[in-house]
């Protein structure tokens, strides 16, 4: 067996990094990879305006709060370049050009309007919910890095700098086989002995809400030369292969048996718990990750290995792990480094009680992983490292 930190090593040393760019519409980019640095097209906003409802003024003679006289009215989307003279205004809204000259606002109630006039209630100064003219953004400024995963705001950004359209790496394509002849696929007609499929609709949906494609999600027997031919072919049409089951040392765990007939084993087992019989393989060329049978072991091998896959491929770093503090919860001492279900919130760390490997409800509740190290206990107020999951 190997410790986790060889293993990620070995996982990023072996996986090809993607390099097929396409270019997409903005509102297809969510979760998606940049492919190069996008720079600004233009100042944002393009033109001064008001932060508020009221008039535009000027500083030049901020010292008179007589009357001022209102010249004109700019609402959001007019360009009217009124030209300032002393002591007059502009009628202005919310998000409107303001003309040259006035160089501050004052809200519509902090002061009184009067035949075509405005007394001012109160003093103002300079830029005063006043909107410069580049803010924001300045033009030919860096937008948005290379290699960032793409959020909602990253769209936002991009759609208030009028781009369209955003070069993107193609998505990572992953394929997902669950082995096992006790297998049924969900809405199979049940048979006594068998148990219904479930450990890969779990790695489906937290993969594809991170951008990946899944290619492939299939059962298959617990026949060598199934087990081959399926590996055989599906690496052939996805860039990372996650299996489960087939890797403990039962008469039926045939996984290592079988990829070394069409493959290389890169390691087989890790000081972790659960999913300690975890194996890492390439078959045509791609990365195969073997995860344990039992739902909550794969679903650990699965968040603490795949991700430096995802992040070698990418150029990325998410998933990083976070430190928190135990405020409820004890767990005692564990011979290997040991992965521990909980609830996170502020950085305060709650463990529930629940931890057998083949349960799955209460992950319901869960949204991290907290690392136990080595033959320490786990208790109150312990100091731990935990990556967070968020909804599962």
């Amino acid at each position: 067996m190997i410790e986790v930190t060889k293993a990620k090593k070995i996982l990023r040393e072996n996986i090809k990094k993607v390099t097929d760019v396409e270019e997409i519409d903005i509102d297809k980019a969510y979760k998606r990879v940049l492919a190069e640095d996008v720079f600004a097209q233009f100042d944002n906003p393009p033109y001064p305006k008001s932060a508020m409802d009221g008039y535009a003024v000027s500083t030049k003679d901020c010292d008179k709060l007589a009357k001022k006289k209102i010249i004109g009215t700019n609402f959001a989307g007019d360009f009217n370049e009124y030209e300032y003279s002393e002591n007059t205004c502009i009628r202005i809204m919310t998000g409107a050009f303001v003309p040259n000259g006035y160089d501050a606002i004052v809200k519509q109630e902090d002061c009184t309007v009067e035949d075509g006039y405005i007394k001012l209630n109160k003093s103002y100064e300079k830029f005063d919910y006043y909107i410069q003219k580049g803010e924001d953004v300045k033009k030919d400024s860096l937008l948005i890095e290379k290699n960032t995963l793409l959020k909602s705001i990253h769209l936002s950004i991009l759609a208030s700098n009028g781009y369209p359209k955003v070069k993107v790496f193609k998505k990572m394509r992953v394929s997902l086989l669950s082995t096992g002849s006790e297998l049924l696929w969900p809405g199979d007609i049940y048979e006594p002995g068998k148990i219904y499929s479930s450990t890969t609709f779990t790695l489906k949906s937290v993969l594809e809400n991170s951008g990946v494609e899944v290619v492939e999600q299939k059962n298959c027997s617990d026949d060598e030369k199934t087990i081959t031919s399926e590996i055989e072919k599906m690496t052939k049409n996805c860039d990372v292969l996650i299996t489960t089951g087939g890797v403990s040392v039962g008469e039926k765990d045939l996984l290592e048996k079988s990829i070394n007939e069409i493959g290389e084993v890169l390691f087989h087992g890790v000081y972790m718990k659960p999913g300690t019989p975890v194996m890492a393989s390439k078959v045509n060329d791609k990365i195969v990750i073997s995860c344990s049978g039992s739902p909550f072991a794969a679903f650990c091998n699965f968040e603490v290995l795949f991700w430096d896959l995802y992040n070698e491929f990418y150029g990325l770093n998410v998933k990083k792990f976070e430190r928190g503090e135990i405020v409820k919860g004890y767990m005692k001492p564990s011979k290997l480094p040991r992965y521990v279900r909980c609830f996170v919130k502020n950085s305060k760390i709650t463990i529930y009680d629940k931890h057998k490997n083949s349960m799955l409800k209460d992950l319901t509740d869960c949204n991290a992983l907290l690392i136990q190290e080595q033959n320490c206990e786990l208790k109150e107020n312990t100091t731990v490292d935990y990556i967070y999951l968020g909804e599962i």
